[in-house]
């Protein structure tokens, strides 16, 4: 999934279900995945917690939080 060419997110629309019937969350495995490793190598603005929270929001509520952002 974090392989180095792959710095696309997976389409969220495009979720299964994993071996034990839960649904599954690509795109938030993706951002966890993705913001742990940043967590470790960058200096970054806010505190892990922020990060974490917000790769949690659906698709919409992060589109519409980007529009308010600018």
């Amino acid at each position: 999934m974090l392989e180095p060419d792959n710095f696309q997110a997976p389409d969220e629309r495009i979720d299964g279900v994993d071996e034990n019937g839960n649904k599954t969350d690509s795109h938030q495995e993706w951002n966890d995945r993705v913001n742990g490793w940043l967590e470790i190598h960058c200096n970054r603005k806010f505190k892990a917690e922020y990060y974490k929270a917000y790769s949690k929001l659906s698709s919409d509520t992060r589109n519409e939080w980007n529009d308010l952002q600018g």
